[in-house]
């Protein structure tokens, strides 16, 4: 629906809500009366069959819906004596601005209450039956509304099998609606649905300016061709230059000429820059192609990472560790702000690192790592079998068995020729020292997937752009400043740090205050700059989200499961 025609049918709801009262009577209430047991006949018959249904329309809140109306009694919550409430108005006016929030307002009932309402304003005595169903359609909106704002439109775990979330109640989207019935600012409490994180906000700044880059048409292709660098000159010169106008990596209004000059080069590394490309300056194949990307499909990647920041906790830990794993990078945010940012390896696409949230707990120096018996299989053991010299030369160890008191064996002397993945009875464990793959620190949050950030003996791989190269844990590029970060108030510095490396034993630090930490997916973000960012889908994870943002809510209680409630702040 068009913008007049949004403002019109909003402005008919306000007309009802304003004069909808006049000439109250007692015929009024006995019409109450009618649209009470119309609820209640609507709801009971909906709950003997497969489908929760209002008019032929499947409702989604079979959850909450009839024990909502039920301590009610059946009474309408939206309409009184013919009319509408002000908090209809307060409610659709939101839902139709659901667009700006990266949803589709046709999921929440538009078309049918839009329909009911022009029943409505149609002159003569209200239809009792219309504003039953009026009322019902209002109260499933408010639900799958507050629900896809406060958990996601969308189950990540139903897309993504390494996405782990806490499991959410769906009992208590029926507080919050009583709540927003009740309150007298009621566009206060639909303000405090999106998240509550500087970075959604400006990521939902940033839909916004990408749609009306769409409207105004969007950004020209770049044909193919030779890399475009410096000095180079010709039409495909002016095509690129407007092409960085258009996206703001190029300031507007210069003379249009066909030369490649320095103003083009700053603006390709700034375009490259925020789209996690080498940064050269040189308009080449992978530069030129990211370029090439239409606007609209800029747009639904912001709605995906729109969708992803409604996943997260409703409460932002002050400070908490932050990896986004498409970017290859860590944060530390304290208030609000990015006080230590650094580079980080994630896995590869065949062992990709999972979504998920956690505290750090305890550090641990100089660690020694036991081999995790899916890498011990799939990986050291064919280099053992090609290279009987590779286990000691790694500094691991064989043990029969994985118990604390298993027996250490020579691995020169087994055959490992016999030993394969269904017959693997040692555990292997890598000493303290330069050649760990955990490098020298560890940073623990014991969870399911056994996924750590640690060090790095590979320091030379943080050269590079793109970084998928570890089994799943994330490696960070400075772990030292991490470390003395967490440790400040625990008497520890940088300095102590490195003495009690160099002295290659073992030690562990408990945190005497845990501190959380975020693996998250985000493909497209906006930095405190006001830098709007684009990634490779490294994982391809952004398709499948897709599919699910168009297909229609999930029916009865199978998204009210996530809803979340409003829970207590964290220990």
């Amino acid at each position: 629906m068009g913008r007049y025609m949004r403002g019109a049918f909003i402005s008919a709801v306000w007309s009802l809500v304003i004069f909808g009262t006049a000439g109250a009577s007692g015929a009024d209430t006995e019409s109450e009366l009618q649209v009470t047991g119309i609820i209640r006949r609507t709801i009971e018959s909906a709950l003997d069959g497969n489908s929760f249904t209002c008019g032929g329309e499947v409702l989604c809140g079979a959850a909450v819906i009839p024990s909502f109306y039920e301590r009610r009694r059946f009474r309408p919550a939206w309409v009184h004596e013919g009319a509408l409430q002000p908090q209809a108005k307060a409610l659709i006016s939101t839902l139709y601005a659901a667009v700006d929030e990266g949803l589709e307002p046709r999921d929440y009932h538009l078309e049918r209450l839009q329909q009911l309402i022009a029943e409505r304003s149609g002159g003569g005595p209200a239809d009792p039956a219309t504003l039953a169903h009026l009322d019902i359609f209002l109260t499933d909106a408010f639900l799958m509304y507050a629900a896809h704002m406060l958990g996601g439109r969308v189950n990540p775990e139903t897309v993504h099998a390494q996405w782990s979330l806490p499991a959410r109640k769906a009992s208590d989207l029926g507080g919050i609606l009583e709540r927003f019935l009740a309150s007298a600012d009621q566009q206060g409490v639909l303000a405090s649905f999106p998240p509550p994180y500087e970075g959604y906000a400006l990521l939902r700044d940033s839909l916004r300016r990408y749609k009306a880059l769409v409207e105004a048409g969007g950004w020209n292709a770049i044909p193919p061709g030779p890399a475009l660098r410096k000095g180079d000159w010709g039409s495909r010169v002016v095509l690129l230059r407007q092409r960085l106008e258009a996206s703001g990596d190029l300031a507007p209004g210069g003379r249009l000429t066909d030369e490649f000059g320095a103003e083009v080069e700053r603006a390709v590394k700034r375009f490259q820059s925020r789209h996690g490309l080498e940064v050269d300056g040189i308009a080449g194949r992978e530069t030129l192609a990211a370029m090439n990307i239409p606007v609209q499909a800029r747009v639904r990647q912001i709605r995906f990472n729109l969708e992803r920041w409604r996943w997260l906790s409703r409460y932002p830990e002050n400070p908490h560790v932050l990896v986004n794993i498409a970017d290859y990078s860590l944060a530390v945010v304290e208030d609000g702000r990015h006080v230590i940012r650094m580079k980080a390896v994630v896995g590869r696409d065949y062992r990709r690192t999972p979504v998920f949230s956690d505290r750090i707990r305890y550090l641990v120096f100089n660690p020694s790592w036991v081999v995790p018996t899916s890498i011990a299989v799939k990986d050291i053991l064919p280099k053992v079998k090609k290279d009987p010299g590779y286990l000691e030369r790694e500094r691991i160890r064989v043990f029969r068995g994985w118990g604390e008191d298993s027996p250490e064996v020579d691995g020169r002397l087994v055959d490992w020729s016999g030993v394969g993945r269904r017959n693997f009875p040692y555990s292997l464990r890598q000493d303290p020292g330069p050649h760990n793959a955990l490098g020298r620190i560890n940073f623990m949050f014991p969870n399911k997937f056994a996924v750590y950030l640690h060090d790095t003996n590979d320091t030379g791989v943080f050269e590079k752009t793109e970084r998928p190269f570890s089994s799943g844990c994330i490696r960070i590029e400075e772990p030292i400043v991490l470390a003395a970060y967490l440790l400040k108030n625990q008497g520890w510095t940088a300095e102590r740090i490195e003495k009690t490396l160099s002295t290659a034993q073992t030690r562990t630090v408990m945190l005497a205050r845990p501190v959380a930490v975020h693996i998250q997916y985000w493909t497209a973000w906006v930095d405190e700059a006001m830098t709007v960012h684009f990634r490779k889908d490294i994982y391809d994870r952004d398709d499948p989200l897709g599919r699910a943002l168009d297909e229609r809510p999930p029916r009865l209680l199978e998204h009210f499961v996530r809803c979340p409630p409003s829970p207590a702040p964290p220990e």
